[in-house]
């Protein structure tokens, strides 16, 4: 029996209670829907590229690194949480600190797997709520550190009240060859609007990780994330639109240089009048793989409904690979919807074009792969497009 066997076991048992009513309730809840759940491995499709079963079942202990290791993340906002190995530093944003629980946990997430497992072994949870008709930014920098089997938990809840608006950053950071599992919802009320950008900078070890968005009427979320790991990750972003005339975007930018880079994007029209436009660009370098699995969902009510979702992708040798599968699942007759998906190599005409004018070879790929990424960052501005294009070229100087 593992580490996290034996944390699960205890919980399950009762033995681990928290002193907080509703959060035991939650988890005890969990525990009883992840027993007719199967942690997947490769033999699922939707898993096929990544094996979460592996890593539960390779992991040993909780991490303890040291977190406050870690550089400032050097970007401004109103409101700043710090997690470290997913306990959340200041207790002013600690669910389990709060007196009134929150009653929303839970009502984005998908009862899959990870959202599960988050659920049962988190020690803490970070809670924010944007009050009504409030405009603010919010960062979110979330450190983890450990070694080889170490693995550590963690989740956070934002809540956007009526009307309110915020811009959201979140950089994960890691060190070591810690396996990260982590969870993040996001409900956003009627008339709300949010603002959301991901940054995955993994250092070698394990990310896993589900973002959960639910929307109501004339809302409107605008997403980007950046995924530029040397380890391995996987990466679920469901989005569900339940009130009319929502508006939803996910834009993102994957460079697998090492391992698996693993994303699922599903996008549930579950109301009529709502549009959601997908955008998510794609890099395999050396042996390395990507993996896109996509679906726009269009519920038989949701008539009138406006969709679009492509993915891009690049191979930069021989050895590396890339798999999409982007997917339409429409049960309406008045809608409008769209799907692409492309597999290719850098234009040698391109690369021509620029040596001409006295780019070296490397020098021009370079600059074709910046580009074929800004498109994707640049349209989103701010200090989180400003980072993840530094980051992005700084990370293509390997290649």
């Amino acid at each position: 029996m593992n580490g996290f066997q034996k944390i699960y076991k205890r919980v399950a048992l009762g033995e681990m209670p928290s002193g907080v009513k509703w959060w035991d309730d939650a988890r005890h809840n969990a525990v009883l829907a992840f027993g007719g759940v199967e942690i997947p491995d490769s033999k699922v499709e939707e898993y096929r590229r990544f094996n979460l079963r592996a890593v539960i079942e390779g992991v040993e202990e909780r991490a303890e690194g040291d977190c406050s290791l870690f550089e400032s993340a050097a970007l401004s906002a109103d409101i700043v949480v710090e997690m470290h190995n997913g306990r959340v530093m200041d207790r002013e944003y600690s669910m389990l600190a709060s007196t009134g629980g929150a009653k929303e946990y839970g009502s984005a997430a998908d009862g899959s797997a990870v959202d599960l497992l988050t659920t049962i072994m988190a020690d803490d949870v970070a809670l924010v709520r944007i009050p009504r008709g409030v405009q603010t930014s919010l960062l979110i920098d979330s450190r983890w550190s450990g070694g080889a089997h170490s693995w550590a938990v963690g989740r956070v809840l934002i809540v956007v009240e009526e009307g309110a608006e915020v811009e959201v950053v979140e950089l994960c950071r890691t060190s070591g060859e810690v396996a990260v599992i982590k969870s993040r919802e996001i409900v956003v009320a009627r008339g709300a609007r949010v603002k959301v950008a991901d940054m995955v900078e993994n250092e070698s070890g394990v990310v896993v990780e589900g973002r959960y968005t639910l929307q109501a009427e004339n809302s409107t979320s605008r997403a980007l994330f950046c995924d530029l790991s040397n380890g391995a990750s996987r990466t679920n972003i469901v989005t569900r639109m339940t009130g009319a005339h929502a508006e939803a975007e996910c834009d993102g930018v994957f460079v697998a240089s090492e391992g698996v880079r693993d994303i699922m994007l599903d996008v549930q029209h579950l109301s009529g009048d709502c549009r959601s436009s997908e955008l998510i660009k794609g890099m395999a370098i050396r042996k390395a793989v990507g993996s896109f699995a996509g679906r726009i969902y269009v519920a038989p009510d949701a008539q009138r409904t406006d969709a679009a979702l492509l993915n891009r992708n690049i191979v930069l040798s021989d050895a590396a690979r890339i798999y999409t599968k982007p997917t339409l699942e429409i049960y309406a007759d008045d809608v409008k919807c769209g799907h692409g998906a492309t597999v290719g190599k850098l234009d040698p005409e391109a690369i021509y074009y620029m040596r001409q004018r006295g780019l070296s070879e490397q020098a021009a790929r370079r600059l074709q792969l910046v580009g074929f990424a800004a498109e994707v960052v640049e349209r989103f501005g701010g200090q989180a497009a400003e980072r993840m294009e530094a980051a992005i070229e700084q990370k293509l100087q390997t290649i």
